[in-house]
């Protein structure tokens, strides 16, 4: 079971903005603490996309939900196997009496077919959503050479990038990001470039990227 989440005390920069929390959640009829953790999870996500973030404290978020993930794996697994049982037996019993009853089998029939077409329509929709498009080999190549990486880790960013490019990402301004943080060694501004690149791929859905130097857990 997950553990609760830590509690932080925040003060106002200034009485005017104490005021505003207090009376926004007043008229909104919400507690003050819940609207200044909605407008934080807000701002930290905003940083996220902005790449404003630290990269070693993403990295080692993105770490923890994955060590998380793996522990929820036995479970989640169990879950399945459990509903696809139940959903099998209640699928059985529905058929059984459908094939006494040439009405029933109608409905059946028309209520199995109505949610197929609508699981198809969303399914169309996602891929839609996802449509991966070739990469600008130009904008990729210039961003290589703002980073001024040498050997494997030029490889790595080249993947990153490529990735990233392919997912509709601006990977100039995410670059420059990197460009702009106090790193000096190579592999530290891979991880930057990978973290920035992950949190933006993401939030569209699609998997993260991967570089020769992932391992994974399982």
């Amino acid at each position: 079971m997950p553990t609760a989440n830590t509690r932080i005390t925040i003060t106002p920069t200034s009485e005017a903005h104490a005021d505003l929390l207090t009376n926004w959640a007043i008229l909104e009829g919400r507690t003050l603490s819940s609207l200044c953790s909605n407008l934080l999870e807000n701002a930290i996500n905003d940083a996220i996309s902005k790449g404003t973030v630290n990269p070693q404290a993403l990295e080692m978020m993105n770490e923890l939900i994955n060590v998380r993930r793996n522990k929820l794996k036995f479970e989640y697994g169990k879950t399945l196997t459990l509903e696809k049982e139940k959903a099998e037996n209640y699928l059985d019993e529905i058929e059984s009496e459908a094939s006494v009853d040439p009405e029933y089998e109608k409905k059946f029939q028309e209520w199995t077919s109505k949610a197929e077409e609508v699981w198809s329509k969303n399914s169309k929709t996602e891929e839609k959503n996802n449509v991966v498009q070739e990469p600008d080999l130009e904008n990729i190549t210039g961003c290589l050479k703002k980073l001024k990486l040498y050997g494997g880790y030029e490889l790595d960013a080249l993947k990153i990038l490529t990735d990233a490019s392919m997912a509709g990402i601006d990977i100039e301004k995410i670059s420059d990001n990197v460009n702009t943080l106090d790193i000096n060694a190579d592999a530290g501004k891979v991880d930057a470039l990978k973290n920035f690149c992950n949190s933006f791929l993401l939030s569209k859905g699609l998997p993260k990227t991967k570089t020769n130097n992932d391992i994974e857990l399982f």
